[in-house]
């Protein structure tokens, strides 16, 4: 490792043109890195400045979104007073009324469903013939169509 010593008499022993180029292309390399640094810190500034934007844009939609609403302190004549000397008391929709109560409905017809009587189908089906098909197929068939086996149903499903 060469000490600083050593490093001043390499350059004692050159020749003063090579080390005024040295100076002169450390001095425009130090002017490039100087103008880029510029340039990221003003792109830098600008990129913080738009994260903050949108740090508030979304605080914004957020209070809009999950905040408390606008109508909550609006307070509507009427609504949900307690006075017993008007009659309005906790409802709005009967102080609308000119009888101050709401004319009740007409009775209304309940119609029960009632379940179906079990054996009703069976009953429905006493008089249809019942004609048994029977659908066989030889053994040679289905082991041609069924190479790897067959399982038969009972006769009776």
């Amino acid at each position: 490792m060469k000490t600083t010593n050593d490093i001043s008499q390499e350059l004692n022993n050159l020749p003063k043109d090579i080390i005024i180029k040295m100076y002169l292309d450390m001095s425009a390399n130090f002017d490039t890195i100087r103008k880029s640094h510029e340039a990221l810190q003003v792109q830098n500034n600008e990129l913080i400045k738009k994260v903050n934007d949108l740090n508030e844009k979304l605080a914004i939609l957020i209070q809009n979104r999950f905040g408390k609403k606008t109508e909550s302190g609006i307070n509507m004549p009427g609504q949900l007073t307690f006075d017993v000397m008007t009659g309005e008391i906790l409802n709005e929709a009967e102080s609308l009324t000119e009888s101050g109560l709401p004319e009740e409905p007409d009775i209304e017809k309940v119609v029960i469903r009632r379940r179906k009587k079990k054996g009703k189908r069976a009953a429905n089906l006493e008089g249809v013939e019942v004609e048994i098909v029977n659908h066989e197929c030889e053994a040679s068939v289905l082991a041609e169509r069924f190479p790897e086996g067959y399982h038969e149903l009972e006769d009776e499903v």
